[in-house]
């Protein structure tokens, strides 16, 4: 679950980054208040999700700190809830 982990978040970052820069520093995107709140719905449902699966797992129920990209896709949508304000 780890490795898979490493390989999805990492995509999913990549994009998630490329995204928010050009939402800051281009006016391509005309909504960006309302693809911003997605995206803070969207860390939401990863943070839950992932939470939700390494509780399930019996390998890792007690481990849940260390497999720790839960905890960035809540820190990252805060981050990203709190610019929108």
């Amino acid at each position: 679950m780890a490795r898979g982990a490493f390989h999805l978040v990492t995509v999913d970052f990549i994009c998630l980054s490329a995204l928010l820069w050009i939402i800051n520093f281009t006016d391509l995107i005309p909504n960006e208040q309302l693809i911003l709140k997605f995206l803070v719905f969207y860390m939401l449902f990863w943070a839950c999700a992932w939470l939700l699966v390494v509780c399930i797992s019996k390998r890792f129920a007690k481990n849940y700190l260390k497999l720790w990209q839960w905890i960035l896709f809540l820190i990252i949508g805060g981050l990203i809830y709190w610019g929108t304000i």
